[in-house]
This record gives C-alpha cells, structure tokens and sequence, in this order.
C-alpha cells in the first residue's frame, strides 16, 4: 500500500521533492489534517513548518524570479532582526613625519536594524483536488507561493519604504542622484554621469525592460544603434539575467524600476554586494484553514515567512531622476 501511495504521489510532478519521506508526510498532513505527520518543530507564527526539501525548493523558486537576490549580500538570521554596523563618516589618512605625533582622526559609526518582515500568501484549493492522491501538494505550495513572495519581496527591494517590509534602494536616504536633464533620453550623457559619481568596483545598471528598450532604440548621427550587445551578441531580456553592456557596465531587469516619466528614477547604478543586504528569517510556515471556505467546499493554506532588506551603503547606489 504504501508504494503504491509513493508512486501515486509521483504522478504529474516535475520538482523531484515525492522521493523524500518527510515531504510526504507533510503533503499527508495538508490533505487530512491528521497531526501525527508533522514534525515536531511549531512554527512560531502559527501552523507548522515546512520539511527542508520542500523549504529549499520554495526559496529556489524565489532566487530564479527576484533579481535582487542574485547579485545583493543575503544572511540567514534565527531571530526577529540583524544589526548591521555602517561607517557614515569617513577617516582621513596623513602623512606623518618621523617622530611627528599622530593626528586623530575617527569614523563614526552607526547601526542599522535590518528587521525579518512578514509575508503572507494565501492559497485556495478545492477538497476534491486535495483528496486526489495524484496531486503534488508540495510543489503546488513551492511553485506558487515561491512565485507571489518573490514578487512581492522584489517590489519591495526596489520601492519598499521600510516600515512593515523591506526598505527599497529607491527609498533610502543618502544615496547619490544624477539629473537627466530632460523627461526622456536622446543620449548617454546623463548615464555617464552616473559613471562618473560611481565610485565603488562592481558596478550594476538596473532598469525595466521599458527603459531597457528606449534606450536600445537610441541611434547616432549615422543610424547606427548606441546601445551594444549582451553576451555572444545576444540582448536576451530574461529578468536577473545581465541583458547587455551599457558604456562598459552590465544591465540587469528589474521590472519593479519605475518607467521613463517626469520626476521618476527609471535606472540606478549599484554594487549591490555593497550596499544592499537581505536577511532571511530560517524556516517557512503554513496554516490550514479548514473553516472559513467550508461553505464553498474549500481549504484555505496561508503560507509564510519572514525577509528583511536594507541600503547599508547608501553611495554605493547612484539613482537617475528624469526632469
């Protein structure tokens, strides 16, 4: 019976989590809400925490969709927050003649609580389908909540404000900011301006792919395109994927960039590895609701977790504001 259960259980999944045990009681758990199948470890927030296999198939799925994460610093915590000391004031260097007293000269410094926020996605699924031994509850729950946090968490790596989610670059006070000059683009000239102020040693363009594309229309005086191509002459527009070279510096899609308009900041040049850091709280937790959609013959699965993110270098984002 229960290999017939495991082969069942196989049917129609493609992520390769029916070969774990755990998993599979799990998955039991979600369709009977018979608690002899859960791990002992109780999630906090309510509700039970997800098997590690399962667990590491969601968060693989937030990699692939959030650009961010592939190019910021990103530290697992088991707490509520991480304190991040940051340097706000530089030390100055002298030269010092022999047996010349030293000149004092101190940076000061500053911590930044970077604070594990969090997210929710709710999932609706009918009692029928989760009374169906074929279907893979596992991969329901890594596929589609996996790709609603990563949406989620990305909009606010770009634009959160900081208060009950992410602090967003845009956001952040005390980063660099080039003008355009105009509400459109005609040139690069503003975009090696952001060079110019740039000063650390990774440097990234971010845009969407509607600013991707007017500045790829951009053509000099003889009709030729400005903007070069990607990687063996291919300009693929795959998000977190490099999309070409702009004057020298790889471009990477970030859909969440605000588009080319008046007073707007549709590009910024970061090294992200310095100036952005994203804590994950360990562990994801889901919830069953058995009671609220029982009329409409549904259950309804909350599934959460927790993820912070903060500029920790401010001057090592320099934004573009259109006129």
């Amino acid at each position: 019976v229960k290999t017939m259960e495991k082969q069942l259980y196989r049917v129609g999944s493609e992520s390769g989590l029916a070969s774990s045990d755990e998993v599979k009681d799990f998955t039991d758990f979600l369709r009977t809400m018979d608690r002899k199948y859960l791990r002992t470890d109780v999630d906090i927030e309510g509700g039970y925490l997800v098997p590690g296999q399962l667990h590491n198939e969601l968060v693989r799925k937030i990699i692939e969709i959030s650009p961010m994460r592939s190019i910021a610093r990103v530290v697992n915590i088991s707490g509520r927050g991480l304190e991040v000391p940051a340097q706000d004031a530089n030390a100055t260097a002298y030269w010092v003649g022999e047996g010349a007293a030293n000149t004092a000269s101190n940076p000061n410094f500053n911590r930044i609580n970077i604070v594990a926020h969090k997210a929710n996605v709710e999932m609706r699924i009918t009692q029928e389908l989760l009374g169906d031994a074929a279907f893979d509850m596992g991969a329901e729950i890594a596929n589609h909540a996996g790709r609603l946090l990563a949406a989620k968490e990305g909009a606010a790596f770009v634009n959160g404000t900081g208060v009950n989610q992410p602090q967003g670059i845009l956001q952040a006070a005390g980063t660099l900011n080039v003008n355009n000059g105009a509400a459109s683009f005609s040139n690069f000239d503003s975009l090696m301006n952001m060079i110019a102020a740039f000063k650390y040693n990774n440097p990234v363009f971010v845009m969407n792919r509607s600013t991707l594309a007017a500045l790829r229309k951009l053509k000099d005086n003889t009709n030729q395109y400005l903007f070069g191509m990607g990687p063996n002459g291919a300009m693929p527009m795959t998000i977190g994927t490099p999309a070409a070279m702009l004057l020298g510096v790889p471009v990477m899609i970030m859909q969440d960039m605000p588009d080319i308009g008046s007073g707007t900041k549709p590009v910024a040049l970061i090294d992200a590895q310095e100036a952005y850091m994203i804590v994950d709280r360990l562990g994801v937790g889901v919830i069953r609701d058995d009671f609220t959609l029982a009329g409409n013959g549904m259950v309804k699965f909350i599934v959460h977790r927790r993820v912070g993110g903060a500029v920790v270098q401010p001057d090592a984002v320099v934004t573009l504001t259109m006129s």
